[in-house]
This record gives structure tokens, sequence and C-alpha cells, in this order.
């Protein structure tokens, strides 16, 4: 698709061939090479990227519309589904970390307390142009909640964004001025319960094949196992409720094998990790 965007087109003959190989679950993702220890060792300092030219462009041109558009999406989601009830709408959407938006489906409200499955199993990142991220986003959110799907999805919030990028303090407005732009490679998460998890990647993987031109040349982290140009899944880490990113979790346990392939392998059972693709559990 060099020739031009057709996000939110009926899908061509190429890009609708490309759609059927991607995996159809979770399942099949973990049977998918490129991601095993050894290899995530070569590339473990590239979960962010530097200059992108669409990212300057957005953030010269497009990020304060963005941000009106992002808060006026959450505002109109807790007011239509929250009742006037402070606590539910803030169920909905809240802001976290100064970093993200979250929303949590209607399912997931309805269900919270109620289910024993409490916490979500899987994850999905995109990194599409940010230009694109809010449509792509939206279109998920709403799909998947007309499916009536149990999920829970962040989207960058890019007032945060700019102030802050994975340990590190950064000045995003400064860096523009003094001409760099670091950002990170997953501005977009799902996250998918056991009972629904394959719907919610059919969903997504069918959205994405509408954008697809927004996603080309765009990467995703080291850690999640990439399926397509800016396209990524993982399992939650085992025994963690979300609280920890599969990143920071498999990176802290990589630092204690001291970076070691062998030794990582060694003691991946026993940390619940597949050495061959650690972006899933056991």
């Amino acid at each position: 698709m060099k020739n031009g965007r057709w996000g939110g087109t009926a899908l061509n003959a190429f890009s609708a061939e490309r759609y059927t190989r991607l995996p159809q679950s979770f399942d099949e993702a973990r049977k998918m090479p490129g991601n095993s220890i050894e290899e995530v060792l070569g590339r473990l300092d590239t979960d962010t990227s530097v200059n992108n030219p669409d990212d300057v462009e957005f953030y010269k041109t497009g990020v304060r519309r963005h941000i009106e558009e992002l808060y006026a999406f959450s505002d109109k989601y807790r007011q239509r589904y929250g009742g006037g009830n402070q606590i539910k709408e803030r169920m909905l959407a809240h802001g976290c970390s100064l970093l993200w938006i979250q929303h949590n489906s209607l399912k997931f409200l309805q269900e919270d307390g109620k289910n024993p499955n409490k916490y979500p199993t899987v994850r999905i990142y995109l990194n599409p142009q940010l230009r694109d991220s809010l449509d792509i986003y939206k279109k998920i959110f709403a799909k998947a909640t007309r499916e009536g799907l149990r999920f829970q999805a962040k989207i960058m919030a890019p007032s945060g964004y700019a102030k802050h990028l994975v340990d590190k303090a950064v000045d995003y407005y400064a860096g523009l001025a003094a001409g760099r732009l670091e950002t990170r490679r997953d501005p977009i998460v799902f996250y998918g319960f056991e009972e629904s998890k394959d719907k919610l990647l059919r969903i997504v993987e069918e959205v994405y094949s509408q954008y697809e031109s927004a996603f080309e040349g765009r990467e995703t982290g080291a850690i999640p196992l990439a399926i397509a140009p800016g396209f990524a899944v993982g399992e939650n880490p085992v025994g963690l409720d979300g609280e920890e990113s599969l990143t920071d979790h498999r990176q802290r346990v990589i630092k204690e094998a001291d970076y070691d392939a062998n030794k990582f392998r060694m003691n991946a059972a026993s940390w619940n990790i597949n050495p061959d693709n650690i972006a899933f559990n056991k």
C-alpha cells in the first residue's frame, strides 16, 4: 500500500490476503516464530522510536485536536452509560499514570465482582500512525462493545505522554524544538479475558485490515510477539493482576537471568514463561 492511505475503506484483494495470514487465535499466535529469548535479547533497546517523521508531524500539527477528541470521547462514554454515578463513570473511563486514558467495556462493568475470572489473560498492542490512533481505537472499542465482549483498553493521552516515557522524564515539546522526538511503540493496548479473547483478536484484526496503510513501517516493542507491522500480542504474566506490564515483567526476569539466554531457559519453567516465545506463558 505505497500509493496513499485507504483507512476506513473496503478491503482490497491485497489487504484481504494479508489479513487471512494473521493468527485467528492466541493459541495460533503462541506457535509463531521470531520471539525466542535469544531473538529478544538482540533487540531489548527497541521499545521506542526516535524522530519517526509521521510522529513528528503529528506532534507539530495534530496533537491538540487529538487531545480534544480523546477527552470528548471519554466524557461522552461516561455520560451515556454512567448515569451520573461518579463511581460508575470512573470505572467506565479514567486517566492513569498521567500517561494513559483507560476505558472498560460495559460487559466488564456489569460483571465486576461477579465473574470469578477477575483479570484479563491476554494483551493486544497496536502502534499505528498517531494521527489515526484514536479513530482505530474507537472503531475497535465500538465493535467489541456491540459484540458484548468483556475487555479493557487504554490509549496514550498525549498531554501526559509529552512529559513521560517509560522511566525517563521527557519534555516532548522541548525535544521537538531540539529536533528529537522519542515515542513509545505501544500507544494502544487492549486487554482480553479468557472467554472472549479470540473474538477480541479477530475484531482487532478486522479493523487493522481496514487501516493497514496506517501501520506500514510501524514497529512494536521488544517483548510482545509481532504478528504484523505495528501489531503485537502477548499473555498476561501468570499471577499478576495487570498492574505490571508484560514488558516490565519479562525485562525484570531477563535481568535476573543476567541477560543470559541459557540461564533464562534453565529458569523459564519456574517463571512460567515460554522461552521460545517469551510473550507467552509456559
